[in-house]
């Protein structure tokens, strides 16, 4: 039988909770996806995650370097209801055979949550998944940035719970016993109660130096698992991930529910970021110093890129050198109105010498599961040759050219490109047609104030989550 897209009037009558994974709406999940962290740019990453529930629960932590998806740490965290776990990465240079003396992540927290073998005073970012490990070149560079992705992997048993009690010290009451019942990679304890949510996390990019902070809110699952599953894994495993969803979504658009089957869980959890634009702001005011520059992540992008073909929505196999490119097609900026003008027009100057716009690629690319687009104007401090200077990206990003504005919108419409329809993901059943691709992120934008007061230089940013516009079709009934 095949999924019929329902009005949200009707939905909202039915009194049955929702059986296919869907993007929550208040940011508590089953699963967390987290699209970025960097300590790029004298810059550190704060994640916390939260469990909401009066429920314990047991956790797996991902983190994925930023070129491929690949694991470079993996580890196992117990929490007592209403606990969180709260984590630092920072620079670092590798100490490992094989990668020594080169740039890593450091990843550190003081938290006494039950994490069962992790190095809680300083754990180093692993190459052991990397594709290319050994190299006789350097690799880590790749780990400085990326994404996290958290699962619930089931409710603790009464017993077990027992062991995450907090006792008047603040300290979980055994900790040990889970690294007793892991000891030999067997879980011999009671089993797991399936997951139910209830997670939310934050992150923040802290800029140590200068004194900045953003943090955004990670993007939360619900209804994750197949019924009555349970995937608890040892720490260090890097199962679950994303592809072991159930096969069925529900996706929100334009006042419609589209329910859909899938032939895999990757399909069907890209099938909830499936975005055909992606719109966000960007500020470069000169006055104010500003910079502006957009994360754009492809949470699934690493099972669809590694096999001998590409997978749909996908183009291209992953190669080391070159990534697996994303084609998008045109960018379109729109200048915010002030005073009754049409946007704040900067002049056709830099420094004297006319601003020529640099020779642009005939296909516009992102090339990596996590991506840094820059804003620049050509005015002083925002030129294409200063790059990224926020985030610091190490990669090949994607300069956007907004002059001669300072202030506006700017829209990545997938639609325009010439090869559009191959990147469409198209149901089990052939019902419905998802466009464009799986995506999420944020803009930063950074602001530098010489003029608080005497002697003082005052920084600040912010943060804002991209607005993505969806495209779903439903095909023709037979």
């Amino acid at each position: 039988m095949k999924l019929k897209h329902i009005p949200l009037f009707t939905l909202l009558m039915i009194c049955q909770p929702l059986s296919a994974a869907h993007l929550s709406d208040s940011g508590e999940g089953e699963v967390l996806v987290f699209p970025y962290y960097t300590v790029n740019n004298d810059l550190a990453t704060l994640i916390k995650i939260n469990n909401n529930r009066d429920e314990a629960k047991a956790i797996k932590v991902n983190f994925l370097e930023g070129n491929n998806m690949e694991m470079t740490l993996s580890y196992n965290v117990y929490l007592g209801p209403h606990d969180s776990w709260e984590v630092a990465l920072v620079a670092t240079t590798a100490t490992i055979n094989g990668v020594i003396g080169e740039p890593s992540v450091l990843h550190v927290t003081p938290d006494t949550s039950c994490a069962p073998y992790l190095n809680k005073a300083g754990q180093e970012f692993l190459p052991f998944g990397l594709s290319n490990f050994p190299s006789d070149s350097a690799i880590m560079d790749r780990v400085t940035q990326g994404m996290v992705q958290v699962f619930e992997m089931g409710e603790l048993p009464q017993d077990v719970a027992a062991w995450v009690d907090y006792t008047n010290s603040g300290v979980p009451a055994n900790c040990g016993a889970f690294v007793s019942e892991w000891n030999d990679g067997e879980w011999n304890a009671t089993e797991l109660t399936p997951a139910t949510g209830g997670l939310s996390g934050t992150a923040s990019i802290i800029g140590v130096s200068e004194g900045s902070s953003i943090t955004y809110n990670a993007d939360a699952i619900n209804n994750f698992y197949p019924p009555t599953t349970v995937i608890h894994t040892e720490p260090g495993n890097f199962l679950p991930n994303l592809n072991s969803a159930a096969p069925h979504s529900v996706v929100y658009s334009d006042g419609q529910i589209y329910e859909s089957n899938w032939e895999t869980g990757a399909d069907a959890i890209s099938a909830l970021f499936m975005s055909q634009s992606i719109s966000n702001d960007f500020i470069l005011g000169s006055f104010i110093a500003a910079k502006t520059e957009w994360v754009v992540s492809f949470p699934t992008k690493g099972f669809y890129v590694n096999d001998q073909a590409p997978k749909a929505p996908f183009q291209s196999v992953y190669q080391e050198a070159e990534g697996a490119c994303v084609n998008f097609g045109r960018i379109r900026n729109f200048p915010t109105s002030f005073g009754g003008g049409y946007g704040a027009v900067i002049g056709d100057n830099n420094n004297g010498q006319v601003c020529t716009p640099p020779p642009r690629p005939e296909i516009k690319t992102m090339c990596w599961a996590a991506n840094v687009m820059f804003f620049y104007n050509c005015e002083p401090g925002n030129t294409k040759e200063e790059g990224a200077q926020i985030l610091g990206a190490y990669n090949n990003q994607y300069g956007i050219r907004v002059k001669p504005y300072e202030t506006g919108k700017s829209t990545i419409d997938f639609s325009t490109m010439v090869d559009y329809a191959s990147t469409a993901l198209k149901d089990a059943d052939e019902q419905y047609t998802y466009h464009g691709f799986p995506v999420t992120g944020f803009a930063i934008s950074k602001f530098t104030n010489s003029g608080a007061q005497p002697g003082l230089l005052a920084q600040y940013a912010n943060v804002r989550k991209h607005n993505l516009g969806k495209h779903i079709v439903e095909e023709a009934s037979e």
